[in-house]
């Protein structure tokens, strides 16, 4: 007999979940959809990134992504000073463009992250020594919001993933 309970209890568990599911599938439904669609920026642009070869980046040695810098520099027009891998003052870069503007870049390769407002006092570390125009973090990720405030306050020009994406179609498009 208690088998008998137990199938009906469970059975009527069923029944209610069921109609449940019937009625609230359209909001799982929209949940769902939402959810692709806040992702089609983030989707864009790492088929952008690929497309553009910054995705390769990722698997980059710290010099590799001052080398690649480097060529996308040279490629821009710009002429470029790679700097020795230690003692660099603050800069891995000295960039010179087309109007004698020089540039003190600074080079942060990441695998994943952000980079972090304690770097922004190396460019400008840089700059100075180096007797630059201009203090510039380049990184294949992005900036914490508290990083990109300092910059603004310390005059320090960012490039993060995204200007990096721009500048490799810009320069692929010119070819």
């Amino acid at each position: 007999m208690n088998y008998i309970y137990f199938f009906i209890i469970t059975f009527d568990f069923f029944k209610v979940m069921f109609e449940v599911w019937i009625s609230l599938w359209p909001l799982f439904l929209a949940a769902v959809l939402w959810q692709l669609i806040l992702r089609i920026p983030e989707l864009f642009l790492n088929y952008r990134a690929k497309k553009s070869g910054v995705t390769d980046t990722d698997h980059m040695s710290g010099r590799e992504f001052e080398i690649y810098l480097k060529n996308l520099f040279e490629k821009a027009g710009c002429k470029v000073r790679l700097l020795q891998g230690f003692k660099d003052h603050g800069a891995d870069l000295i960039v010179t463009d087309k109007r004698n503007k020089r540039y003190a870049v600074q080079a942060k390769k990441l695998k994943s992250g952000r980079v972090g407002a304690k770097v922004i006092g190396e460019p400008l570390r840089g700059m100075k020594y180096y007797k630059c125009d201009v203090a510039m973090i380049v990184t294949n990720q992005n900036f914490t919001k508290q990083a990109k405030e300092e910059a603004k306050i310390a005059n320090v020009v960012l490039w993060n993933r995204e200007e990096l994406i721009k500048i490799s179609e810009k320069l692929k498009n010119k070819r």
